[in-house]
């Protein structure tokens, strides 16, 4: 089942990806892995919730929820004036007719990968454009496929075969929801919306979506 790239809007929840340019390395080591998910904290919460994330070699996937208007106008009247971009004021001042969250979202995320882009670029001494596309994305219309969602994200590596046990992989948000320890993860909504934590950790066990992997597969 192909994935339908979807706009952006309120309170919807939705499969986010994107790799880099040309399959290069997107993260040579850990520092960058960092950085990248301080950019997604101070880039992206304002504006979604942050339910899962995976960062792979050459590519990264998010599973996020839009905020509901008032909260996404609440977050921009709020920011310092310093740290408001012409896009949030745009939005802002723009009548409620007028007002683009599908745009808003796609430069917040353009915001995150043009910083990580040019961080790289100054580190590594290169050029040229990090990611392949802009946001690649796809809603999620259905309880059963969040669930799966969630599943999909933290066993990727697994998916690619680059790990066995999708335990043994750092860098997805699975430890950080389990240990509660995140900054960045909605970690309890997860696991609030699983039943709690030992109902979080059997449905990562068992075999859920392994006939449908290919369904959150953006290509």
């Amino acid at each position: 089942m192909k994935n339908v790239k979807s706009e952006f809007t309120y309170g919807r929840v939705y499969h986010v990806f994107n790799r880099s340019n040309n399959r290069e390395k997107l993260f040579k080591e850990t520092d960058n892995k960092l950085y990248f998910l301080s950019l997604c904290r101070d880039k992206l919460k304002g504006y979604m919730h942050i339910h899962a994330y995976a960062l792979l070699e050459n590519h990264f996937h998010l599973a996020i929820a839009i905020k509901e208007k008032h909260q996404i106008l609440d977050y921009i009247v709020n920011l310092p004036t310093v740290d408001k971009r012409k896009a949030d004021t745009n939005f802002l001042n723009s009548s409620e007719l007028n007002q683009d969250i599908n745009g808003l979202i796609r430069t917040q995320f353009s915001r995150v990968f043009n910083s990580y882009s040019q961080a790289i670029n100054k580190r590594y001494n290169r050029k040229g454009n990090l990611f392949n596309h802009s946001v690649k994305r796809s809603i999620i219309n259905s309880e059963p496929r969040f669930a799966n969602l969630i599943y999909y994200i933290h066993h990727n590596s697994r998916k690619h075969g680059i790990y066995k046990n999708f335990i043994n992989v750092k860098w997805h948000s699975y430890h950080e929801i389990i240990d509660n320890s995140s900054d960045l993860i909605e970690y309890k909504f997860v696991l609030n919306w699983f039943g709690g934590l030992e109902a979080f950790k059997e449905y990562h066990q068992g075999k859920y979506l392994e006939k449908d992997f290919h369904s959150f597969w953006i290509e």
